[in-house]
């Protein structure tokens, strides 16, 4: 699995894994470690080498998401969760209808994603500003763009990175 990569010695208390995303020629180093990440799967198209994305509606009750393994998919799980965004680009409508949709903070894995819709509420996680990331930290990405054409909600600011 993973290619052969396995993790040695961690800190103490630290949750990380590798994702290998051979279809994308990416190996992903994650840390957990305070956080629940939740990856859209909209097209139902992760697996445990590709991130899945597209279009569909973000709301609490819809089966939207999956973990890093692609191993199932649910509505956002823990309510909130850290969402990244990658694979296929789509429009993502937040749907506020069965109550407020609230994550700990944003990654945009991929370029040209729009959010609309409903309210979607930030949430600090521990205190901390939620982040809104756009890119996944090499120099090809810090063109990509993400909308989202939202109210924000929330007290904790936020705080946009990459």
């Amino acid at each position: 699995t993973n290619g052969g990569i396995s993790l040695g010695t961690t800190p103490t208390g630290s949750t990380l894994s590798i994702q290998n995303l051979t279809s994308q020629k990416q190996i992903n180093l994650i840390d957990s470690t305070g956080l629940t990440l939740d990856f859209w799967n909209a097209n139902g198209q992760a697996t445990s080498t590709q991130l899945g994305g597209g279009s569909g509606t973000w709301s609490n009750t819809n089966a939207a998401w999956t973990d890093a393994n692609a191993d199932v998919t649910l509505a956002m799980q823990p309510l909130p969760g850290f969402a990244i965004f990658g694979g296929t680009p789509g429009t993502v409508t937040v749907d506020d209808s069965a109550g407020a949709v609230t994550t700990t903070g944003m990654q945009f894995a991929s370029s040209g994603y729009t959010l609309t819709g409903g309210t979607l509420t930030l949430d600090g996680n521990g205190g901390a500003a939620p982040i809104i990331r756009v890119g996944d930290g090499n120099s090809a990405s810090a063109s990509w763009t993400a909308t989202i054409d939202n109210v924000l909600a929330g007290s904790a600011g936020l705080d946009k990175t990459d």
